[in-house]
C-alpha cells in the first residue's frame, strides 16, 4: 500500500509539472528551463526526440525545419524553405496534444483559443493552440517582410530567406564602437545575388566617440560605394537606441542626433530612423522632441504581431514604415529579427 500510494504521488507530481511547463528539457548539449523562453523539442510517434533546425513560415504561419524521416511531422510540409538536405522540410500546422486537449502548433499570436508552452518542437512563441478557429493568414500583396541581421550571411540562408517571401536584408553596416562592420559588404551581396529586393544598411552610431556625425556617416558610405554600391539599395538606417551608448546627457544627445541627421541630407544618402517611444523618451529626454520625423520610422515592438495595430504616435510620427516585431529568432539558419511593413 505504501509503494502504490508513493507511486500514485509521484503521478500527480509528474501531471502537475507537465500542466505547468516547469520542467527542463534538454537543447542541444545544454539543459534550460521554461521552454516558452528557450524553445521545445517535442517527440514523434516512437518516442524520440524532435529537433529542428530553424524557423520557417508558409502563408505566414510560422512552422520549423523539421527531419521527415525522422516523422517529426503530422501538419503540413513545405520543400525549398529550409537549409540542409532535402530530408529537412518546413513543418506548419503539426499536431499537439496536452492534457487540457488537442491542439495545433501554432505562434501565440495566431491562436484564437488556448495556448499551452511545452508541446511543440520549435521556438518559445510556437505552442499548442487547443480550441479557436484555424488562422487566417495576412493577404501578401499587402505586406512585405524582412529581416535585419549583425552576422554573416551565407548563400544558402539568402536563397532560403528570398525562398520563404522576405523582400528585404538589413544587415548592420557601421558599429558602437565606431568602426566599419567588414560583414556588411558580403551581406549585401550574398542578398542581392538571392534575389532580395531591397538591401538597406543601418548604422549604429558612436556619440561618446571622437568622431564626429558627419564622419561617421561619411566611413560608411565611403565603404559601401567602394566595395558594394551595386549591391546595396542605397538607404541608411540610423539605429537610435541603447542610453549606455550615449552621452548621459539629453541635451548633449540631441545636439549629436541632429547632427547625424543632418549628415544623411549634406552626404545626399536616403536615411530613415530606426527606435522606439522608451528608447526616444530615454536617450532625448521627451517624446515631445521630432527633430528627423519628415524620416521614416522604423519602431521595435516585440510583440510577435506583424501588424501596426500597437503603434502610439510619438516624436512627430503619427505613421511608421516598418516594425520590428520579433528580435533574435533563429530563421533560416540564422539568427534575425524579424520586420513588417505595408510596402518596404
Amino acid at each position: 500500500k505504501f509503494a502504490r500510494a508513493q507511486m500514485t504521488m509521484l503521478r500527480s507530481v509528474i501531471f502537475c509539472l507537465l500542466a505547468v511547463g516547469a520542467y527542463s528539457v534538454e537543447v542541444g548539449d545544454k539543459v534550460k528551463k521554461d521552454p516558452v523562453s528557450y524553445g521545445f523539442q517535442a517527440g514523434n510517434a516512437n518516442g524520440e526526440v524532435c529537433s529542428y533546425q530553424g524557423t520557417c513560415a508558409v502563408d505566414y504561419v510560422e512552422g520549423v525545419c523539421v527531419s521527415v524521416s525522422s516523422g517529426c511531422c503530422t501538419g503540413k510540409l513545405t520543400s525549398g524553405l529550409c537549409p540542409g538536405s532535402s530530408d529537412i522540410k518546413c513543418c506548419t500546422s503539426n499536431g499537439c496534444s496536452t492534457p487540457f486537449g488537442s491542439g495545433t502548433c501554432l505562434q501565440t499570436s495566431l491562436c484564437t483559443g488556448t495556448s499551452y508552452p511545452g508541446y511543440c518542437t520549435g521556438p518559445g512563441d510556437l505552442q499548442c493552440c487547443v480550441g479557436g478557429t484555424p488562422p487566417v493568414p495576412p493577404t501578401p500583396t499587402t505586406a512585405e517582410y524582412g529581416v535585419d541581421v549583425s552576422t554573416d550571411m551565407s548563400a544558402e540562408s539568402a536563397s532560403c530567406l528570398a525562398a520563404s517571401g522576405n523582400t528585404y536584408v538589413i544587415p548592420r553596416g557601421y558599429c558602437s564602437d565606431g568602426t566599419i562592420d567588414h560583414r556588411v559588404c558580403s551581406t549585401l551581396t550574398t542578398a542581392y545575388n538571392a534575389g532580395v529586393k531591397t538591401r538597406d544598411t543601418y548604422l549604429f552610431p558612436c556619440p561618446t566617440c571622437s568622431i564626429s556625425a558627419d564622419e561617421q556617416m561619411k566611413t560608411l558610405l565611403n565603404h559601401l560605394n567602394t566595395n558594394c554600391k551595386e549591391a546595396w539599395s542605397g538607404r541608411v538606417w540610423l539605429d537610435i537606441e541603447g542610453t549606455q551608448y550615449w552621452t548621459g546627457n539629453t541635451d548633449n544627445n540631441r545636439v549629436w542626433y541632429q547632427a547625424l541627421v543632418d549628415a544623411c541630407r549634406n552626404n545626399g544618402v536616403t536615411c530613415g530612423v530606426y527606435s522606439s517611444a522608451s528608447q526616444w523618451s530615454g536617450i532625448f529626454g521627451d517624446l515631445s522632441y521630432s527633430y528627423g520625423a519628415d524620416l521614416p520610422l522604423w519602431y521595435a515592438h516585440y510583440d510577435g504581431n506583424p501588424s501596426f495595430g500597437d503603434f502610439a504616435a510619438f516624436a512627430g510620427w503619427t505613421t511608421p514604415h516598418a516594425k520590428q516585431y520579433a528580435g533574435t529568432t533563429t530563421v533560416c539558419g540564422m539568427g534575425v529579427d524579424k520586420n513588417y511593413s505595408p510596402a518596404f
